[in-house]
């Protein structure tokens, strides 16, 4: 018994068509940028709502954060999330460059 290549061909073609696009799809879908968690909130920018010294508060989607950073910002200055630890942000001044 055989099968004949006018069938297995297209046969093939059609099964290794359908996986490059299911696996093209999952890799896209892997690639595209985090809208929740942790990795969505890097790199996002904010208000201080408080002076953070060492520690203060930010407001960013909806929530109040404990917000760290190295160096003193003032309440109003914007800030960049550059890590998240726990319920904490670890936070710098955005300098504005003239």
């Amino acid at each position: 018994m055989r099968i004949s290549l006018q069938v297995l061909i297209p046969s093939v073609l059609v099964v290794s068509g359908f996986f490059i696009v299911v696996i093209w799809i999952s890799i896209k879908a892997q690639m595209r940028k985090h809208f929740t968690g942790p990795e969505a909130m890097i790199g996002a920018e904010t208000e201080a709502l408080t002076d953070i010294s060492h520690e203060g508060k930010v407001f960013l989607e909806g929530q109040y954060w404990k917000a760290t950073s190295a160096s003193p910002i003032k309440k109003g200055a914007k800030v960049k999330i550059i890590k998240v630890e726990g319920l904490s942000l670890i936070v710098e001044e955005i300098i504005k460059e003239q």
